[in-house]
């Protein structure tokens, strides 16, 4: 029997794309059944393109409580619980901004409330090595994921996705987008974040030469329908985001154009880019 191995990724769908390849390097090397525990708003999109190395687990979005702050157990306990009940014997988290925050209790509080609960998130095997090593002081955070997990960074940019439904949808999602095109060239942006927006009108593009187009919710039926309208963009302008991972991880697979990227993040939870990206400002 193949052995089931959990991945719990809740905290943002860039995290989870930028994890995505660690499901499909223990699929392919350890020969497991990977379990990987996602927001359930996401599931659907995420399962038409990864489905194929690992089965996704809907943690319900409804159980998020914003004011429980890092304690929320919709990061780990919850998931962890689901995927125990998946058949999950190894599961693997990214306690990043727990081990960060508990870096800086003096240890004799660490075990009171609230950080008790913290402290339990670091004692699975994966998590305790990682944080014993101390390597959260000298890694970003998309390394830390993949040192947590013993996974050679590298294969950050070996992913993998079914894009049959992406080419199948994508023309007509290009179509919607570029109906006002008249000859300009077209510019794809994604300009919000979780905690960032920006304006357009700040990125000083002149709209009688080039056709701004944003990547907004509830335009394209998949958040992957977007890489067709990328494929065949003149320039792709992207906050540090979601977007932003997915063209970088994916770029040897659909040769995307120019892109452009606005940082909104602290060197640490800036992610490490491995393709040609132009940094930009904002007015």
């Amino acid at each position: 029997m193949k052995p089931k191995i959990g991945i719990i990724q809740v905290r943002g769908i860039g995290d989870a794309v930028i994890a995505m390849p660690i499901a499909q390097y223990y699929k392919n090397t350890h020969d497991a059944e990977v379990f990987f525990a996602l927001d359930d708003r996401f599931c659907d999109d995420f399962t038409e393109v990864f489905g194929s190395f690992c089965k996704f687990i809907p943690v319900p979005y409804s159980s998020f409580v914003p004011s429980d702050g890092i304690n929320n157990e919709y990061w780990y306990e919850l998931p962890k619980n689901m995927l125990e009940n998946a058949g999950c014997k190894e599961i693997i988290s990214f306690p990043y901004h727990e081990t960060h925050l508990l870096s800086k209790i003096n240890e004799n509080v660490r075990q009171n409330f609230p950080y008790g609960q913290l402290m339990k998130r670091l004692n699975g095997p994966y998590e305790s090595r990682v944080t014993n090593l101390g390597l959260f002081n000298h890694l970003k955070f998309d390394e830390y994921k993949y040192a947590t997990a013993m996974v050679p960074f590298s294969e950050k940019w070996n992913l993998h996705l079914n894009s049959t439904k992406i080419f199948e949808r994508g023309p007509a999602l290009l179509n919607k987008v570029t109906e006002n095109l008249n000859g300009r060239k077209l510019v794809l942006c994604h300009l919000e974040g979780s905690d960032a927006k920006i304006d357009a009108s700040g990125l000083n593009i002149p709209e009688d030469t080039h056709l701004i187009v944003e990547i907004k919710p509830g335009i394209a039926e998949s958040i992957f329908d977007w890489i067709y309208v990328a494929m065949t963009s003149d320039m792709i302008i992207c906050i540090d985001s979601f977007y932003a991972n997915l063209f970088d991880q994916t770029q040897q697979l659909f040769g995307y154009p120019d892109k452009h990227f606005i940082k909104r993040s602290s060197i640490f939870m800036t992610p490490v880019l491995n393709t040609k990206w132009n940094y930009v400002g904002v007015n």
